[in-house]
């Protein structure tokens, strides 16, 4: 009888070590994604990180964990509060991570040849992370860039275009309630109010599918 139950479990730590490898590429980026949605950044973080550990002989492309990487920086730098230097220095790093992150995945996308098919929402995604990420350095941060705004202002409408020319009822499928359409089309307003052009702010915010008020 002793015998028959600790075969079962030899046979059992067996199977428990045979699957106790590393996980694969679909399941960390899934992981990484139900971290973002707690708010648990430095966990997805950590989880698309390691997705860029593995082999590339093993994957297609990175696109998917360098976009989650860029947009967890996004919102992280969003949530730390206080206007320190060192937060503020802080919220910069994590923005302008985000945004050679989220290039760095777009210049993947561009040049990608490969047979397996991509997600029909990377593309779209990409392209309103570097809307957001472009614009958050100038918009909040424009005194560390200086002369430079006006480039940055220039790249983020570009990308905010490129995106509702591809999908006009854009949403991100992570928070659907802040980043949409309509958020895409204020943003492009408060980029074009920032270099002063006024009649496409308000043809943006014209935009805008909400019930309107006197």
């Amino acid at each position: 009888y002793y015998i028959y139950i600790l075969t079962l479990l030899l046979f059992s730590c067996d199977d428990l070590l045979e699957h106790s490898g590393p996980l694969s590429y679909e399941t960390l980026i899934l992981e990484g994604w139900a971290h973002f949605l707690d708010k648990d950044y430095e966990m997805a973080e950590e989880l698309f990180g390691e997705v860029l550990e593995i082999d590339s002989s093993l994957v297609s492309y990175y696109s998917d964990a360098l976009l989650g990487l860029g947009w967890t920086n996004l919102y992280h730098a969003k949530e730390l509060s206080g206007s320190s230097e060192e937060i503020t220095n802080q919220r910069f790093a994590l923005r302008d991570s985000a945004n050679i992150l989220l290039l760095l995945a777009y210049n993947e996308m561009e040049s990608y040849t490969g047979s397996e098919e991509v997600p029909y929402n990377l593309m779209s995604d990409l392209y309103a992370g570097l809307s957001y990420a472009t614009s958050s350095l100038v918009l909040h941060d424009n005194f560390i860039y200086g002369e430079d705004s006006d480039e940055l202002v220039y790249s983020a409408l570009d990308y905010s275009d490129s995106l509702l020319s591809q999908t006009p009822d854009y949403y991100f499928l992570y928070d659907s309630i802040n980043i949409n359409s309509n958020n895409i089309h204020l943003l492009r307003a408060q980029l074009y109010l920032e270099i002063h052009e006024y009649a496409e702010a308000e043809e943006e915010i014209l935009q805008i599918d909400l019930i309107s008020s006197d």
